[in-house]
C-alpha cells in the first residue's frame, strides 16, 4: 500500500461507463462479494454505474448483504451531474436528486465528457460547485492528450484544468470531498499505461498545484488516483508509488474477478 500523507485509506473506483444493466450489475455483485471476503482489501471501494442502474444497484447491495458476514462497504458514484439542482436542462442529472437517492459521490471532468461531449473547464467547474452544494464526494478527472504531452504541455494543461475547476470552490469543503484522478487521455481504453516515472511526474505536479491553490493542509487531505488502462497485471506496481492514493478503473472493473484482483493490490 502507498505511504499516504493522510489517514484516509486508498480509494479504488470502477467506472462502468455505459455498460452493465441492473441485472448484469446484480450478477457482478454476486460474484464480487465472495471475492472481497477472500481478499479483504485495505481500501475504500466505489463503483460508478450508469445512472439508470443506480436504484437497482442499491437494491442488489441490500439484498446481497449478509449480516453474518462482514463485507467491505461499497459506495455508489454517478458518472456526471449538472450544476443546477433543477430546471430546463433536458437529459441532465440533478446533483440534488443524486444526493436524495443516496449516491455517495460523482465523477466530473472525465476525458470522455471533455472530448466527446465538449465539456469545457468552465463547465466542469460549474458541475463541481453544484456537487459541493449537495455534499457529494467528487472525483475530478484531469489529464492531457498525447499531442499535448509530446508538445511539452502536460503541466500547463493540468494546471489550467485544476485552477479553473477549483478557483471558486469553498476550500473548507474540498479537504473532505475532493479527490483528483489523473487520467492521461492517451492511456484511456488504449491498453497503454503511463510509465511509473510518468505517473510520478504528473502526480507530483498535481500535488504541488493543489498545495498552491488550496494550502498544504487541505491539499494533503485530497487523494490523487491514477486511471488509464489499469488492470490486475499493473495495479500493484502503480499502487506501490507513494504519490498514488488509489485507482480509477475502467474496462477491468467490468468483471468481478479482475476488479477483485485490483482491489487486492491495495492490501
Amino acid at each position: 500500500m502507498s505511504n499516504l500523507t493522510q489517514t484516509k485509506l486508498p480509494l479504488i473506483v470502477g467506472n462502468w461507463k455505459m455498460n452493465h444493466s441492473p441485472k448484469e450489475a446484480h450478477h457482478f455483485l454476486e460474484e464480487l462479494f465472495p471475492r472481497l471476503r477472500f481478499h479483504s482489501p485495505s481500501c475504500q471501494i466505489g463503483i460508478a454505474p450508469q445512472t439508470l442502474a443506480i436504484p437497482g444497484m442499491q437494491i442488489s447491495l441490500s439484498a446481497l448483504k449478509d449480516p453474518k458476514v462482514e463485507s467491505p462497504p461499497l459506495d455508489l458514484y454517478a458518472q456526471n451531474s449538472h450544476w443546477s439542482d433543477d430546471g430546463a436542462f433536458t437529459g441532465e442529472t440533478s446533483p440534488k436528486l443524486l444526493k436524495e437517492m443516496g449516491v455517495f459521490g460523482v465523477i466530473l471532468g472525465h476525458s470522455e465528457r471533455r472530448h466527446l461531449f465538449y465539456e469545457t473547464n468552465e463547465m466542469v467547474k460549474e458541475r463541481l460547485l453544484g456537487a459541493l452544494q449537495n455534499n457529494l464526494r467528487i472525483i475530478l478527472c484531469v489529464g492531457e492528450t498525447l499531442t499535448e504531452r509530446e508538445g511539452g504541455k502536460m503541466e500547463g494543461i493540468l494546471k489550467a484544468q485544476l485552477e479553473t475547476a477549483l478557483r471558486e470552490a469553498p476550500k473548507p469543503l474540498l479537504g473532505d470531498l475532493l479527490t483528483i484522478a489523473y487520467e492521461p487521455v492517451w492511456a484511456i481504453g488504449t491498453g497503454r499505461t503511463a510509465s511509473l516515472d510518468q505517473v510520478t511526474e504528473a502526480h507530483t505536479f498535481i500535488q504541488s498545484t493543489l498545495e498552491a491553490l488550496l494550502g498544504k493542509p487541505t491539499a494533503s487531505n485530497c487523494r490523487i488516483l491514477y486511471g488509464g488502462s489499469v488492470k490486475p497485471e499493473n495495479a500493484k506496481e502503480i499502487m506501490a508509488l507513494d504519490c498514488v492514493q488509489g485507482l480509477l478503473v475502467g474496462g477491468a472493473s467490468l468483471k468481478a474477478e479482475s476488479f477483485a484482483q485490483i482491489l487486492g493490490a491495495a492490501s
